[in-house]
């Protein structure tokens, strides 16, 4: 045997053996008690959803309050994203209000208060992502002398959403939607995935008209993950159920996964009232 041929022999050996060692792509747990790999977002639907890209009082908090009910309606607001729940829980409240929801409510950190059976939408407030599923995993205290140190509004909220209720966010708390979510930049400047909620299978990321800079993070991790990305502007927002989005206020962007007509992650521009499937 030549040394040319054992060189490729050896060159092959040790290639498989990396193969098979390479280290498994972390696992990102659901709240559902699912378990999903970042490449494979969970595609379980329930409920609708209702991603908002940031502001207030805007045309998408005005949808979301028709969708709730209006003057039916009864909205819990979720504030738990933010460095001040009391004060951004107070302005979402009022906000509501005024526009003819019949029952607007806000459950703060550390309340220990459950999500209302008769409850028909729940809105998590703006802030960061990683506070809002730190504190919607707290354990909630004791009622009645009966222990619930198991139960979470985590829980309660993914039990909402499968009885078809509808959820909604602004800011962080549209981001949480997702599984995996945008949590933030890694030292690479690329998006730092972690686990959310998972109540959506597409990437979401917002304030993407303020910080456009959030245009090639999302695109690069959605190509990554082969998922769909959803880039949501400040006044912008797209309502999903029944596997369609419709568009809500300012134009969003649809990054698509690859198909007929084109290649690559090409950008599709969404206006108010337009609607399309998921499946690209």
């Amino acid at each position: 045997m030549t040394a040319s041929r054992i060189r490729l022999g050896l060159f092959v050996f040790m290639a498989a053996l990396l193969f098979v060692l390479r280290p498994a792509a972390p696992d990102v747990p659901s709240p559902a008690g699912v378990k999903t790999k970042h490449s494979l977002p969970i595609k379980a639907r329930a409920g609708p959803v209702f991603a908002i890209g940031g502001g207030s009082a805007n045309d998408c908090y005005v949808e979301f309050a028709r969708l709730s009910g209006g003057s039916e309606g009864y909205i819990v607001v979720l504030p738990h994203a933010n460095f001040n729940p009391p004060k951004v829980a107070a302005e979402d409240v009022a906000c509501f209000r005024e526009l003819g929801v019949g029952r607007v409510d806000a459950i703060l950190p550390g309340d220990g208060r459950s999500i209302p059976a008769d409850a028909t939408a729940v809105f998590l407030s703006g802030g960061r992502q990683k506070r809002l599923m730190a504190r919607l995993k707290e354990p909630l205290p004791e009622v009645s002398g009966k222990a619930q140190a198991t139960d979470t509004l985590l829980k309660q909220l993914v039990a909402f959403h499968r009885q078809g209720k509808l959820v909604g966010g602004t800011s962080a708390g549209a981001a949480a939607l997702a599984n995996p979510m945008i949590a933030g930049w890694t030292q690479d400047d690329e998006a730092e995935l972690q686990e959310g909620l998972g109540f959506v299978s597409e990437l979401v990321d917002t304030h993407t008209d303020a910080r456009p800079w959030r245009l090639d993070r999302l695109r690069k991790a959605a190509a990554r993950l082969k998922v769909v990305g959803i880039a949501l502007p400040e006044c912008g927002g797209v309502y999903i159920r029944d596997g369609k989005m419709r568009a809500v206020g300012d134009p969003v962007l649809i990054y698509r996964l690859p198909g007929k007509g084109f290649s690559g992650f090409e950008p599709l521009r969404l206006h108010f009232g337009e609607e399309r499937a998921l499946a690209n």
